[in-house]
């Protein structure tokens, strides 16, 4: 993700997810992990649609059969103040709500972007690379396009299984 803060409302957390958005760090991983996680980040090829490696958090995990799965993600970018949010609106006979858009509440983008901070937290920053325990610890994401890159490459063979977008919007 790059960091577009502009006119973000500066609170603790906008500060917090400024500095995991701009300021990649070192991998994280066993030496032998790096290793691996090196190589794939030194020959892969990202799909049509995708952006720079450098704009993903690039997490890992073994999986149980020796290959390695990859979660690249693009979090979303701080909320900014002057944005708009949506409000669900459900009109009397109507089969599916309407959504009234409305400038966010400096509390709604504060909130907002504690909650991106607080996830973020919990994976790589982007830019950088970090292996996880299971599965379950790497990032999931519904829809997103080429925000979102699955992969899976097997060490033994020396080769991707697969490289995938989640082209669900």
């Amino acid at each position: 993700m790059r960091a577009r803060i502009g006119q973000a409302v500066v609170s603790g957390a906008a500060i917090v997810l400024a500095a995991l958005v701009a300021a990649p760090v070192a991998a994280q991983g066993s030496p032998e992990q790096l290793t691996i996680s090196n190589h794939i980040e030194s020959v892969i090829v990202l799909p049509e649609g995708a952006k720079p490696l450098s704009e993903y958090s690039r997490n890992y995990v073994k999986l149980s059969d020796g290959a390695v799965m990859a979660v690249y993600w693009r979090p979303r970018p701080p909320y900014e103040k002057g944005m708009k949010c949506g409000r669900f609106i459900q009109e009397n006979g109507a089969d599916r709500p309407n959504i009234q858009w409305e400038t966010c509440s400096d509390a709604h983008i504060e909130a907002e972007n504690r909650r991106i901070a607080e996830i973020m937290s919990q994976f790589a920053p982007v830019g950088s690379s970090r292996w996880h325990a299971q599965t379950e610890d790497l990032p999931m994401q519904f829809g997103g396009h080429c925000n979102y890159i699955t992969i899976i490459y097997k060490p033994t063979l020396g080769e991707f299984e697969s490289i995938e977008c989640n082209f669900y919007r």
